[in-house]
């Protein structure tokens, strides 16, 4: 019986992610093949679960109470923006979830007591939250990291470039244009 939950779980949370999944027009999507950008076939990760993240971004914000909300924004800014701060909450609720009730479909099969089911899928859940936030951490240390290490060579070469004749943007920019991995994308108007 647990099995046709698990099972019934998993696919309930399958169709909630295809039913709020973004889509594109064809006209859009023709578009995109035309320009080289859809030729690639994406990984289940980009194809299934990051549409269905940023789908439950807006309940997220509604669920996660915004003192939390804003530091992991500021974390997920610190890391580089490797994806939306929404979309990282709304993964990392899931991977609490999802963990919790794995691990509490896994306790019942097994037979263990009650107490100790809700112990151990509350502990997993517990576990599936702070895994994706102790990886962002350690994703911003090693950036902050990367850019105290790189900051003085950047220095230098202002000072160069300003001696060459380029004023303080100039060279800025100049820069900018050839350094690697410390880029930060832009935010684009209405992201979360």
């Amino acid at each position: 019986m647990t099995v046709v939950a698990a099972v019934l779980l998993a696919l309930s949370l399958f169709c909630a992610v295809l039913a709020f999944r973004p889509r594109r027009s064809v006209a859009a999507r023709l578009a995109m093949v035309a320009a080289g950008e859809g030729t690639s076939v994406p990984d289940a990760f980009h194809r299934v679960f990051l549409p269905g993240a940023q789908a439950l971004s807006g309940i997220v914000r509604l669920v996660v109470p915004s003192n939390v909300a804003r530091r992991l924004a500021r974390l997920v800014e610190e890391a580089g923006r490797p994806m939306r701060p929404g979309t990282f909450m709304a993964l990392t609720l899931v991977s609490g979830g999802g963990l919790a009730a794995w691990m509490g479909l896994g306790a019942l099969r097994g037979g263990l007591e009650t107490q100790a089911v809700a112990t151990l899928a509350v502990a997993s859940g517990g576990l599936g939250v702070i895994g994706p936030v102790m990886w962002l951490r350690g994703r911003a240390t090693r950036r902050r990291l990367a850019v105290e290490r790189a900051l003085p060579d950047f220095l230098d070469l202002v000072v160069v470039s300003g001696e060459a004749g380029l004023g303080f943007e100039g060279a800025v920019a100049r820069i900018a244009e050839r350094a690697e991995g410390l880029a930060v994308r832009p935010v684009q108007p209405g992201e979360a």
